[in-house]
């Protein structure tokens, strides 16, 4: 389970997701936290992952996730929790 979260995004907080992500115990999972500055945009928010916009920069780490069950390297972000 990959959890992505946005430092700008003022529902999904590092509490909410953790508390997400422990409803999936038996499952490996990982929370993934980017900042707006580290893909280059001063603001994301709640909903704008899905804009075009960010085809290019927040997708493909969806995408590599749902191909290879990984995050690739270079992957922008901070891993927040250890794949567990």
């Amino acid at each position: 389970v990959l959890a992505i979260s946005i430092t700008d995004d003022p529902f999904v907080t590092v509490p909410a997701i953790e508390r997400l992500l422990s409803y999936f115990a038996s499952s490996e999972r990982t929370h993934l936290r980017i900042a707006p500055d580290d893909i280059g945009a001063t603001q994301v928010g709640h909903f704008a992952f899905f804009r075009s916009e960010y085809e290019d920069r927040l997708w493909p780490i969806a995408l590599a996730w749902l191909k290879h069950g990984a995050l690739t390297p270079g992957t922008p972000g901070r891993r927040m929790t250890a794949r567990v």
